[in-house]
């Protein structure tokens, strides 16, 4: 049952994987003013999505009870180890660069899926 749950996060981790990992020949070219508001955007939005995505997936499977229970403080920290690491994997691709900028927007956008997360379904709990 953990893969039923967590299907979606899961094909959009390995979404976020592809993009990050291609190579920078790959990456369409735009204005650089274009760049630095989109490329920061785009990494908040992906992250928030899969933060977002990982705790509801956790919290509804039922094969592990400690992922089950602490569902928001583990969605969190795997979302952050996974986009620091793909931050620093992404330094190792030919024409790509590790950017601290881009580490701190995906930090945010965990931060962000949290926020949504707490919006939504914690508001359905105090009813």
């Amino acid at each position: 049952m953990f893969l039923r749950y967590n299907l979606f996060n899961i094909t959009w981790a390995f979404f976020v994987l592809a993009l990050t990992l291609m190579p920078g020949a790959a990456m369409p070219m735009t204005n650089i003013w274009d760049l630095l508001r989109f490329d920061n955007f785009a990494h908040v939005f992906v992250f928030l999505v899969l933060t977002f995505l990982t705790i509801i997936g956790l919290r509804k499977q039922y094969t592990f009870r400690i992922c089950r229970f602490k569902s928001v403080q583990l969605g969190v920290s795997v979302c952050v180890v996974y986009g620091l690491a793909l931050e620093i994997a992404q330094g190792l691709v030919p024409g790509r660069t590790l950017e601290i900028q881009d580490m701190i927007a995906n930090t945010l956008g965990c931060l962000l899926g949290w926020g949504l997360y707490f919006m939504i379904y914690h508001r359905c709990e105090l009813k």
